[in-house]
């Protein structure tokens, strides 16, 4: 008899702890997403950071220099994030900017990507990490909806930097990973330079912007997954030299993202998203650097979809956008 209520006291006891720890990990995993949707923009540091992405069956590397110089009480001056590199393809990258607060989320930036996160994913906190030769918070985003990606984010214990994320597919493959090698905590010792000028804006625009580009409406598919909502409109330029331009219709569930490209133009092919090449006239599937690709083609209309989804979501997706009706105004 005593040994049952021994028994049951210790279950008590040691359940009730469990209890107090799980909910410990809890409060610190949605501290962590506050931290990650919320990175500082008001700190100074230098950094080499790697991104790895799949191409073409490979995992290709980048190498990224990063600096962030704070902004100024003493003189005004606002802060500045400088990100440079060269991608795989030879192509530069120079981003100079204000420094903003941003997330490092990807496809959960904005208050309503925020939400989605916070809606469709589970916050789960894995202990701690070395990264970079510092101690890193691990917060794993989990989705609450099956054959959907899982983020990964390091985050610095000291500075609340995040120093890293790595994305994967359901099927437990990479999308994208990208990792601090080496930071430096203190403003730059250069100056930054000066602004970068302003390229031509893709994303966002207003749907009103897009028509008087593409020359037609976009049409949202009638069909989509759980826990996705169109987060904006944009414009894609076709990377070959037939100038096509397609209308992009973004969508997120606060971690994975998909997009449908779509053009209608009868002197051209299939151009949308530059997938010529995969795409006859019927619905087809298959992959594309990590991401899900389905595309089809019904007399001038042409829709890609490019994303974390699986291949029947991608296939119905495209099978649903309605038909294209160009404007009147179209040039022949």
């Amino acid at each position: 008899m005593r040994i049952g209520l021994w028994a049951a006291l210790l279950a008590v006891v040691f359940g009730g702890v469990f209890t107090v720890r799980m909910e410990r990990s809890r409060q610190v995993a949605l501290r962590l997403v506050d931290v990650a949707v919320r990175q500082p923009s008001n700190l100074g540091y230098s950094a080499v950071a790697v991104t790895k992405i799949p191409s073409n069956g490979e995992i290709k590397e980048v190498k990224l220099q990063i600096a962030q110089w704070p902004a100024s009480k003493a003189d005004g001056s606002d802060g500045r994030l400088r990100v440079s590199g060269t991608l795989p393809d030879g192509k530069k990258i120079d981003y100079n900017n204000a420094a903003r607060p941003r997330g490092i989320i990807p496809g959960g930036r904005g208050a309503d990507r925020e939400r989605l996160l916070r809606k469709n994913y589970v916050p789960v906190y894995a202990g701690v990490a070395d990264i970079a030769g510092r101690e890193a918070d691990v917060l794993i985003l989990r989705s609450r909806i099956p054959n959907r990606p899982e983020l990964t984010v390091w985050i610095d214990r000291q500075t609340h930097l995040a120093l890293g994320w790595r994305k994967i597919s359901a099927k437990q493959t990479l999308i994208a990973e990208t990792r601090i090698v080496d930071l430096r905590p203190g403003a730059p010792a250069n100056s930054p330079p000066p602004i970068s000028p302003k390229k031509k804006k893709r994303f966002p625009l207003t749907l009103q912007q897009v028509e008087k580009i593409v020359e037609f409406t976009p049409k949202q598919p009638r069909t989509i997954p759980d826990g996705f909502q169109l987060v904006g409109y944009g414009i894609h330029d076709c990377p070959c030299a037939c100038g096509m331009q397609s209308a992009a219709l973004r969508y997120s569930d606060g971690v994975g993202s998909f997009t449908v490209f779509e053009t209608s133009d009868p002197k051209h092919k299939c151009h949308a998203a530059g997938l010529t090449e995969l795409f006859g006239k019927n619905c087809t599937s298959g992959s594309l650097d990590g991401d899900t690709v389905a595309g089809v083609q019904r007399g001038d209309m042409c829709v890609a979809v490019v994303g974390d989804l699986t291949d029947r979501d991608a296939q119905i997706v495209a099978l649903t956008v309605p038909v294209i009706r160009r404007s009147v105004s179209a040039k022949n």
